[in-house]
């Protein structure tokens, strides 16, 4: 057993004898926010995702994307711990299986309130480039697909290590800003196929206006992969989100710079969301992407322009139904023409 299943297993272990020992704790469930044991400072949620994707020249495909479990427990009032649990891609029309491949500990981590304005967090967590990555789960997004520039063959989902967060006032208006180092490649041993072989990254996300965000990202790492570049990259990027009155306009843009000429990627991509009515919500998004491209061991020199356009129903606030086309790359490795549908819900 490996030092970070027992991390695991000491930290669900823990939660259980807490919740034994004291027998007359109330129970509150409320859907979409978990399940809720007050007197423990203790709650379990999580999401689940079911889709279907048809690309051209493919079968059908649909299953369960994710069912992932949340637990977070606050001990103190200046210690929040907080796990997430995935199976993912465990259930489709492909078969089933569960092992480690569909296993994942997506997040585990400590945050420690050094102080009103500063805290620290050790573990694993989603790697804090740009808006997406960190809010990708599925019932927080518009589509089903995710941006090119956010998947991991730009830079690798998850960090192992240490984050220094800062909330500050600049101007009556929020400044975050994020400090994050991963050199430990024994946190999580069993990894998904990208990971950090050790990385550098700094995060600042400003409050421009009350409806606008402005963010700005840098990363320093190197990938510990078979297939992908090996020398130490360097990405920048910006962001920004917009929203009114049900109106969303979100954009990102990425450069990635490495040593070898493979490793080098330009790409954005700009999402607009329009109300339509009764819940629904239009939904449209361009991207762009140039470079070489890596998936595997196949390597791809190209430039790719793709749209998506989509449809959103959130009847409750929990739970989202999309469907969506995407159009533009017929002749990538990467990505490829298809229609998707899904359904997800926070429990």
């Amino acid at each position: 057993m490996t030092s970070f299943q027992k991390c695991i297993l000491l930290f669900c272990y823990s939660v259980l004898v807490m919740a034994d020992q004291n027998q007359s704790m109330e129970f509150n469930y409320h859907w979409g926010r978990g399940l809720k044991i007050p007197e423990a400072n203790l709650t379990f949620g999580g999401y689940a995702h079911f889709s279907y994707e048809n690309f051209e020249h493919q079968s059908d495909k649909a299953g369960i994307d994710d069912l992932s479990l949340f637990i977070t427990w606050d001990p103190t009032s200046r210690l929040h711990l907080f796990s997430e649990l995935e199976f993912e891609d465990a259930i489709s029309t492909d078969g089933t299986e569960f092992s480690q491949k569909t296993f994942f500990v997506e997040r585990l981590y400590a945050d420690f309130l050094i102080n009103d304005s500063f805290s620290l967090r050790f573990g694993k967590f989603l790697t804090p480039v740009g808006i997406w990555n960190t809010i990708h789960a599925a019932p927080l997004v518009w589509t089903t697909t995710r941006p090119l520039i956010t998947e991991e063959f730009i830079f690798p989902a998850h960090s192992n290590g240490l984050m220094l967060n800062s909330h500050l006032i600049l101007n009556d208006q929020n400044l975050e800003i994020s400090l994050y180092a991963d050199n430990s490649q024994h946190l999580d041993p069993h990894k998904k196929n990208i990971s950090f072989k050790n990385a550098l990254g700094l995060r600042i996300n400003y409050e421009f206006m009350d409806h606008l965000h402005f963010g700005f990202s840098y990363l320093a790492f190197k990938n510990q992969a078979k297939f992908y570049p090996t020398d130490r990259n360097h990405l920048f990027g910006i962001d920004l989100i917009w929203k009114r009155k049900g109106v969303e306009i979100q954009g990102e843009f990425i450069h990635r710079r490495a040593p070898e000429q493979r490793g080098n990627e330009t790409g954005l991509y700009l999402q607009a969301v329009l109300p339509l009515g009764h819940h629904f919500s239009a939904v449209g998004r361009y991207e762009f992407l140039e470079g070489t491209h890596q998936k595997e061991n196949i390597l791809e020199n190209s430039t790719i322009h793709l749209g998506i356009a989509g449809l959103a129903w959130r009847p409750y606030s929990p739970m989202v139904f999309k469907v969506e086309y995407r159009f533009g790359g017929d002749d990538s490795i990467i990505v490829q023409d298809g229609f998707f549908a899904s359904f997800s819900t926070f429990f």
